[in-house]
């Protein structure tokens, strides 16, 4: 009994079309890779690395020197204000009594100035001057005020108030302090402002009277 193959798998047959193909793909890829055009890298003539071109600006170092700090010069302000304050004029005592026959009556005794014109007065109808006037006064005080040196030290500034009175026969007595910033400049003020010269004293009614003043002396560092 012969035995036959199925066509269906019957490969024989199929052979020569196989082998065509395997030929076609062959020479297809000998064509490609005569055709094919390979980069040559080891010439060295590729770089990848990325160049930034960053200018560099040089700065000149600066030198600094300290300024020596200048001594500051004093400079004193002033001006002279007459103190006027309100006087306050205390009443009379007041008492009651009841009356008997011959019998004293004790009446309060006050004691009166012996003379009106030891009065302090704030205004006089003649007011005291200094010698030369008052750009005398003022020329007098800022060269005779010594600004102290632990003031400046502390940079202390200010107006001293200072209070006094021209007497009858013209001379500065009962100077005091009567607003102060500080010590060293309130005895400063009081110093120059007792050691002035007589003044022309005040007159009032045809007489010499006192007269008092207050001066605020005004200490004052010279700024750059």
């Amino acid at each position: 009994m012969d035995l036959k193959k199925s066509p269906r798998y019957d490969l024989e047959n199929l052979r020569s079309t196989f082998l065509q193909i395997g030929l076609v793909a062959a020479l297809a890829l000998s064509l490609i890779a005569f055709e094919w055009n390979t980069a040559d890298y080891s010439s060295g003539d590729y770089y990848y690395g990325v160049e930034i071109d960053v200018p560099i600006e040089i700065v000149p170092i600066a030198t600094v020197f300290e300024k020596e700090k200048p001594v500051l010069p004093k400079t004193v302000d002033f001006v002279i204000v007459p103190d006027v304050s309100d006087e306050i004029i205390e009443p009379w005592e007041t008492f009651t009594t009841d009356l008997v026959p011959n019998s004293t009556i004790d009446v309060p005794s006050y004691d009166l100035p012996e003379d009106p014109r030891d009065d302090i007065h704030i205004f006089a109808e003649i007011m005291p001057s200094f010698p030369g006037g008052e750009s005398a006064l003022f020329q007098y005080l800022s060269s005779n005020i010594r600004y102290p040196q632990a003031a400046i030290d502390r940079d202390l500034e200010g107006r001293v108030y200072v209070e006094f009175v021209v007497d009858r026969s013209g001379r500065v007595t009962n100077a005091k302090v009567k607003k102060g910033i500080h010590p060293t400049l309130d005895a400063e003020a009081l110093r120059v402002v007792e050691s002035m010269p007589d003044w022309s004293p005040g007159i009032q009614n045809g007489e010499f009277v006192r007269v008092m003043f207050t001066i605020p002396v005004l200490f004052k560092l010279a700024r750059y």
